[in-house]
């Protein structure tokens, strides 16, 4: 028992001394109470500027009149060049679809602050989900831009 008793204090005294070696060499940090360990801002940085800021508007099977069993969205997303932009920059609008399980995107059009360019859809793409260019056409109607 007496053995066992030294070796504890021996122990102890070690990683005491470890513990007193780190405290001389790194600086405590109260905040998270370990030693040597930087705190990052909960918040992050303050007044940091993200840019390329991505935002997108959907709409869902459910949310618009167009009948097609491979339909699933609608989709357009807007590219801001910065976090404080109040006008987008470029735009675009692409249709999901679902066949025999595998997802599939049809882009229909992109725009500018200048215009609006459509993109073409390929005869078998149209083909294999059952669509017509007038169904394009009703699809590209109703891309929920934003103003």
């Amino acid at each position: 028992m007496g053995c066992a008793l030294v070796i504890v204090s021996i122990g102890l005294a070690f990683w005491l001394g470890t513990q007193w070696h780190n405290y001389k060499s790194a600086p405590l940090n109260i905040v998270s109470g370990l030693l040597g360990q930087p705190t990052a801002d909960p918040k992050g940085p303050q007044n940091k500027i993200v840019t390329n800021v991505n935002l997108f508007n959907s709409i869902g099977r459910t949310g618009i009149d167009f009948f097609n069993p491979y339909f699933v969205s609608l989709s357009a997303g807007h590219l801001y060049s910065s976090s404080n932009a109040e006008a987008w920059e470029q735009a675009w609008c692409y249709a999901d679809f679902e066949k025999d399980q595998m997802k599939l995107k049809i882009d229909l059009a992109r725009r500018t602050r200048t215009g609006l360019i459509t993109d073409a859809v390929s005869q078998r793409e149209l083909r294999e989900l059952g669509l017509n260019e007038a169904d394009i056409s009703f699809l590209r109607g109703r891309c929920p831009w934003k103003g």
